[in-house]
């Protein structure tokens, strides 16, 4: 019992379940303890206080799960004892313990004033409360992540990057940079791979992140270097239309037309961006018979997609858009000023910026 208690606590591991396992030692103890004697003092305190620190820490585990969750679907939970566990934690004394720290920190960043079940937690104190909790998760990521397993702390990295993603959302481009440098910090030590395998998903993103942030060189490198590790039935489409938005931000459209002619998806999503990518580079070149029947067919493709939502209106509206410019005498400023203002008052269209440069 003492050299398995000597074990653990040499482990650098401090997730929760290092508490669970606390736990279980401790009543492994307290029950060897009360073989031997019946009377003096027992470890029971450290039975309850293991038990309580792992309840506390996985509560919050949950919490930032269902938070997540819940920006997919409309599914509401009950966190049943969330307050109190909050409440807790904001009392003190659970400042050395990094599983409860770092879920703690992610979940007031993540909720805001976001309800989970009869717990609604409210952003009361200014809008840059939910970036301090942001920043000092960052900071235990940094400074605590290798105290967690590989998995847990791939977890934890997209916490705190759906974070960044939810502020990109709300306009605040500031976490462009944020989210980047996380995605950065999670391919150099690894927390982002799973068993070599880098997701596709998370390869996109981040060629989009750098590109955004003119970080040309070092995306051109990614792509190259990551290619090997994305998932081997994906891998060839995946860099192959990667490496075609590298290039198309770069107005490079012959080469990425060369790459985008090859791409096949299953996934709608990638599909109708790689086709909107197809798109603008036929207008730029100026060929415009190849242009027209990449009209036809991506009308058709989107009509053939039910659900998904405004994507659907606002490929449709730039396929509409794009027939009514190819139509156009460009020297007619008449023509031209009246569809720029039908672009500007259509709420749901993609590309509208470029489409009200084509209209200028």
């Amino acid at each position: 019992m003492t050299t398995e208690y000597a074990l653990q606590q040499k482990q650098n591991r401090r997730n929760t379940r290092h508490h669970f396992d606390r736990y279980q030692l401790e009543m492994e103890l307290a029950a060897h303890t009360m073989q031997q004697r019946r009377s003096g003092d027992m470890n029971l305190q450290a039975v309850h206080d293991e038990l309580t620190t792992y309840f506390i820490a996985e509560t919050l585990r949950q919490g930032c799960t269902i938070l997540t969750h819940q920006t997919m679907s409309k599914q509401v939970y009950d966190l049943k004892l969330l307050d109190e566990v909050l409440a807790l934690v904001e009392a003190g004394g659970y400042e050395e313990v990094t599983a409860v720290m770092v879920y703690y920190h992610a979940f007031r960043a993540l909720s805001g004033s976001s309800a989970v079940g009869s717990s609604t937690v409210r952003q009361s104190r200014g809008g840059k409360v939910d970036e301090a909790y942001f920043l000092k998760l960052k900071e235990l990521i940094i400074g605590s992540g290798n105290k967690f397993p590989d998995h847990e702390l791939r977890d934890i990295y997209l916490l705190a990057i759906n974070f960044c993603i939810k502020k990109l959302n709300a306009g605040e481009r500031q976490y462009i940079r944020e989210a980047f440098e996380l995605y950065r910090l999670g391919l150099e030590n690894g927390a982002l791979l799973e068993n070599g395998i880098l997701s596709s998903y998370t390869y996109k993103n981040i060629t989009r992140l750098g590109m955004n942030l003119d970080e040309i060189e070092w995306v051109g490198q990614f792509l190259e270097n990551f290619k090997k590790h994305l998932p081997p039935k994906e891998r060839d489409n995946s860099w192959r239309y990667n490496l075609a938005f590298f290039h198309f931000q770069q107005t490079d459209y012959d080469s990425a037309m060369r790459l985008l002619r090859l791409v096949e998806f299953n996934d709608v999503l990638n599909n109708l961006d790689a086709r909107r990518m197809l798109l603008r580079s036929y207008f730029e070149l100026g060929e415009f018979t190849a242009l027209d029947s990449l009209l036809d067919s991506f009308k058709a493709y989107i009509c053939r997609q039910k659900d998904h939502g405004y994507h659907r209106e606002n490929y449709l509206n730039l396929v509409r858009f794009v027939k009514k410019l190819m139509k156009i005498d460009r020297g007619d400023k008449k023509a031209m000023a009246k569809i720029q203002i039908e672009i500007q008052k259509t709420e749901r269209v993609a590309e509208k910026e470029w489409l009200l440069r084509k209209a200028s």
